[in-house]
């Protein structure tokens, strides 16, 4: 059979004979196909395709059952600290898996594989963020092997120490890079002052007392997924977010992330 048709049919419809064994329509001197000869024509084509789709299947469900056990994994794993080795210290924060599960899976899977160890923060800005993660023009692959969605929450917010994933402008494109906020109050220019002392739309009030009292960017909110919360370290970020960059915000002298363990908070 060849799309549904048996042999024979095929026959009669190319004028080789009914599928009763009758004299079918017949065709034009100048052109007389056969049956044999169409499907020698159309069978490598259509057996490529059916190839090409299989393994397009393949992959999609082997990505799906790779990431439902990666979020099997994170949602028995809760209360999670990640510690960043660097070349001015150490970081650690504090993952929420509860509410951004497939970010902290993501971070989780590529600390403990290496792919972090010995990064640079290759985009640094003073008084705003620093910023590291596999690096390539549009990002770097996830751990997923293709972008994965963001995460929004009323929950968490870009405020100081913030852990965050960073991608391209268009939604859902996270794939292994991540920024810290450096942003402390005195970093904040009088408009964003401005914006959260009188626009109470884009933030609840409490949110915006916070980011009035700790600092942060709350112009990222609902645009960036974020996943954790620097506990100790902030000093280490300022300084590095202190270092001298080039034209492209990067760092003049390499800084380095020589490894990233993760923990359990409070183990």
């Amino acid at each position: 059979r060849f799309f549904g048709l048996s042999r024979p049919t095929l026959q009669a419809l190319l004028g080789e004979g009914t599928a009763d064994g009758s004299e079918g329509i017949s065709s034009t001197p100048e052109f007389e196909p056969s049956a044999e000869g169409v499907l020698d024509f159309l069978l490598p084509a259509y057996v490529q395709t059916m190839v090409y789709h299989a393994l397009i299947d393949s992959a999609a469900a082997e990505q799906g059952a790779r990431r439902k056990a990666m979020k099997s994994a994170t949602d028995n794993a809760t209360d999670m600290i990640a510690t960043l080795d660097t070349d001015f210290g150490e970081i650690v924060i504090r993952l929420f898996p509860e509410i951004a599960p497939i970010a902290c899976e993501n971070f989780r899977v590529l600390s403990e594989d290496g792919s972090y160890d010995n990064m640079k923060f290759h985009r640094v800005i003073e008084g705003f963020m620093i910023q590291s993660g596999r690096f390539n023009w549009r990002g770097g692959e996830s751990a997923y092997g293709e972008p994965f969605e963001d995460e929004p929450s009323d929950e968490l917010w870009n405020f100081r120490g913030a852990l965050c994933m960073a991608h391209p402008k268009e939604p859902d494109q996270n794939e292994s890079q991540w920024y810290i906020v450096k942003t402390a109050p005195g970093d904040m220019t009088p408009e964003t002052v401005g914006d959260l002392t009188s626009d109470a739309d884009t933030h609840p009030d409490a949110v915006r007392e916070k980011y009035l009292e700790l600092g942060g960017a709350p112009w990222l909110d609902g645009d960036f997924t974020v996943f954790g919360q620097v506990i100790s370290g902030m000093d280490v970020v300022d300084a590095i977010s202190a270092v001298k960059t080039d034209q492209n915000d990067r760092p003049e002298e390499d800084v380095l992330i020589r490894k990233i363990t993760i923990g359990s908070y409070g183990g």
